[in-house]
């Protein structure tokens, strides 16, 4: 069996579609029943290209990738089977193009630049593109001096205004949809910085970028959680963001094989630490619940029921999909072998 990572999905009715973080395969899976089906891959790209997409939107019976790796924005249209690219600007900064987060408002699609510095706009309608810059430069010395990216993937978006954490600084950004205005607002010490932000109808809670306490903010006030020893003495990044799981506050370790849950909200001690790490934990319409647990666990919880799957493939499956299209297993890209993606399976797709 071929072990899946991804660092996304998106839910369609009982549907999930996501894309493997370690090649340019993209899979289906029946909530119900764990059934995993190849959909296809993007064009244009080696089929073992890892992290070309992260973040999927779905609208209007259609999937939009935001770019990692990938050269363009990608749109597929589920009905038709076709495959449209929207080319973006290439910028120097930071010689990185990763957008790892993505949200659609008023029929417009706004990729967040992770480390690409920039918003793009995709109007789904007249599919026209827009770019937003500025926040990027208001960031862009603070992103050299910390050698960071701008952001990470977590957003909280109220009406018509979403709110991320900034991962070179110690402020949230605030950005207006509809007008494309924005501030930045400081909250907590000046040496802060974050990976992630939530909000449980009361306050936000920003997860550390590094070893730094956990912040709360109601708009006004704040708290703070001071991490636990263990934590104190890594100055590295831990977390990954942070998700809210019915009453509990998740804060998911990406590399460390410990997080932190915070039980109890009016506690500002009642942090534990729970033996995990993961490659992504959120919500979809505040209705359903998933994460993906390392090395390859997910799990489901949709309409009342928990669902726990192993999240893998038959490899034959991908064999014969990779020698459908091999032409693609070929070009100027180094393939390099890792757990997911081996000799044995390119041997296996070139020949």
């Amino acid at each position: 069996m071929k072990r899946i990572t991804t660092e996304d999905c998106v839910r369609i009715e009982k549907d999930l579609f996501f894309i493997d973080s370690e090649c340019n395969i993209i899979y289906k899976m029946g909530i119900e029943n764990g059934i995993i089906s190849i959909i296809g891959s993007i064009p244009e790209e080696n089929l073992l290209m890892p992290r070309l997409g992260a973040k999927i939107v779905y609208l209007d019976n259609k999937l939009f990738f935001s770019p990692m790796n990938a050269k363009k924005i990608w749109r597929y249209d589920l009905a038709t089977r076709e495959w449209k690219g929207f080319a973006r600007k290439v910028y120097g900064a930071l010689n990185c193009g990763h957008m790892f987060q993505a949200v659609e408002h008023d029929k417009k699609i706004f990729f967040l630049g992770s480390s690409y510095p920039a918003i793009i706009v995709l109007d789904t309608i007249t599919e026209r593109i827009e770019y937003i810059e500025k926040p990027y430069e208001y960031l862009n010395e603070k992103a050299q001096e910390e050698n960071d990216s701008y952001f990470r993937t977590d957003y909280v978006k109220i009406d018509n205004k979403i709110y991320m954490a900034s991962c070179v600084s110690n402020e949230i950004f605030v950005f207006d949809l509809d007008t494309y205005k924005f501030e930045f607002v400081a909250i907590g010490e000046k040496n802060y910085r974050y990976s992630g932000i939530m909000y449980d109808g009361n306050k936000y809670y920003l997860s550390p970028r590094k070893n730094t306490p956990i912040v709360t903010w109601d708009g006004k006030n704040t708290e703070y959680y001071t991490l636990p020893q263990m934590f104190l003495d890594k100055n590295e990044m831990i977390f990954g963001g942070v998700c809210c799981d019915k009453d509990i506050i998740v804060f998911p370790s990406v590399f460390w094989n410990k997080s932190i849950v915070i039980d109890d909200k009016n506690d500002i001690s009642s942090l534990k630490i729970i033996d995990e790490s993961y490659y992504f934990y959120k919500t979809i319409d505040n209705k359903t619940l998933i994460n993906l647990k390392r090395p390859n666990m997910m799990t489901i919880k949709f309409e009342g029921k928990e669902y726990k799957y192993t999240l893998e493939i038959d490899e034959k499956t991908v064999y014969k999909y990779l020698k459908s299209c091999k032409e693609r297993v070929s070009g100027d890209y180094i393939v390099n072998e890792n757990k997911n993606v081996d000799i044995k399976m390119f041997i296996n797709a070139i020949l």
